[in-house]
């Protein structure tokens, strides 16, 4: 790759790369589940005085009611950089080097719930400690640029996708070896498409992704019948 993308810019490119795919609706920024540490701030509080600050004296809130959302924001812990569902086929499945690996998987589970972590630097991927994190969805993926990440670094648990090209054609090399498909459960898989279809709708999307999100709702509140 001959210019570096920001974070911004690459997990928009990554998310619609799984658009391009069918693996969609794919939204950037989705609550997701906890990080082993308990949970995060949102990325503008640097730390819990900044954001207690920011609570108190630009929202004026009540010493008390700021300590309150200081917890929630520690509670809500993950935000993945972009996630989705995707109504597993073999035609998505082989796209994406996975339907030898989860051919059985298939036969048992329609809608699967899948993240994807962006990394655009060394220290940014060395430092995470989503890695070790319990999953929060059935199929778990870090994107990075060529070369950013050997193949055998890619953690337990996640598929390794290595962006090769960012202009023309975008060409994308999956690393697999390491890939599980999450059983997680069911309340958690709900969540998580409840969040993407809020975020959805919240974000004032394209009106295919908001009737998208509306007829995935109904399939859950039949499922959930």
């Amino acid at each position: 790759m001959t210019q570096p993308l920001t974070h911004n810019q690459f997990e928009g490119w990554i998310g619609q790369w799984f658009l391009d795919r069918g693996w969609g609706p794919a939204l950037s920024e989705v609550q997701a589940g906890y990080v082993k540490d308990g949970g995060r701030l949102p990325r503008w509080a640097k730390n819990d005085s900044d954001y207690l600050d920011m609570m108190m004296n630009f929202y004026k809130m009540p010493e008390e009611r700021a300590r309150e959302e200081l917890q929630r924001a520690h509670d809500r812990g993950w935000i993945a950089d972009v996630a989705g569902v995707v109504w597993s086929n073999v035609t998505k499945m082989k796209d994406m080097g996975l339907y030898r690996i989860f051919k059985s998987e298939m036969m048992t589970y329609g809608q699967w719930t899948w993240l994807c972590e962006v990394k655009v630097t060394r220290a940014d991927f060395l430092q995470d400690d989503k890695w070790d994190a319990p999953p929060q969805a059935n199929l778990q993926f870090v994107a990075y640029p060529k070369g950013l990440i050997g193949p055998g670094e890619v953690p337990k648990g996640w598929i390794g996708l290595e962006a090769l090209t960012i202009t023309g054609q975008k060409r994308v090399k999956k690393h697999t070896k390491k890939a599980v498909f999450h059983q997680i459960a069911e309340k958690q898989r709900y969540q998580l498409i409840e969040n993407l279809m809020w975020a959805l709708w919240w974000r004032g999307s394209r009106l295919a992704e908001v009737e998208l999100a509306q007829k995935l709702w109904n399939e859950l509140q039949q499922e959930g019948a």
